[in-house]
């Protein structure tokens, strides 16, 4: 029921993404929330990845996402130690294709008589030409969740969804950026 519940809100909020339109829209909510106190932990670790990601996208979230948590004052755990709480993000990709009309730079053509004699003859013509592309987008739908307990407890969820030009690689760390402006707490400096 619960893996139901998180397909059809990661569905849904990929579908959001198609209504923000072109350029690199991006909308972030909470869907779990019940502000998890986080003030003495101090070490975090990996979930297991819920799906595959590209190894290079991989990278990405993962270094943008342990960039976010050592700014918040929280570590990684070492290897084989018990972390804190856990981290983890799924990602749905998926790449959209759209006819697009652009319209480049207007030119001055030089024309016979453009010295600007007598007889009513222009000098130049300004003219501009389109063309017809096929843009690639990449629409994006990136959740992340902190679990706390020995059951790997869900008590924080963020979703971030956007659409980009050309992919979404180079918006990795605006999305997470975003993700962490939601995040509910700070490690405490003392522990």
């Amino acid at each position: 029921m619960a893996r139901s519940f998180v397909h059809a809100v990661g569905i849904a909020a990929l579908a959001a993404s198609v209504a923000l339109g072109p350029g690199c829209a991006q909308a972030v909510r909470v869907a779990v929330d019940q502000r998890p106190d986080l003030s003495a932990s101090r070490t975090w670790s990996w979930l297991p990845p819920t799906r595959e990601v590209p190894r290079e996208i991989d990278a990405l979230l993962r270094g943008a996402i342990a960039g976010e948590l050592v700014e918040r004052g929280f570590e990684r755990a070492r290897d084989g130690e018990p972390a804190d709480f856990l981290v983890g993000y799924d990602l749905v990709l998926r790449r959209e294709f759209v006819m697009k009309t652009e319209t480049g730079a207007q030119r001055r053509l030089e024309s016979f008589g453009s010295s600007g004699g007598f007889g009513g003859t222009p000098g130049a013509f300004e003219i501009t030409g389109s063309e017809r592309r096929l843009v690639a987008y990449d629409e994006g739908a990136l959740r992340l969740d902190l679990a706390q307990g020995d059951r790997r407890h869900v008590v924080w969820r963020a979703f971030w969804v956007g659409r980009a030009r050309g992919g979404i690689a180079g918006h990795v760390d605006e999305a997470v950026s975003e993700l962490f402006e939601r995040f509910p707490s700070e490690a405490d400096p003392t522990r």
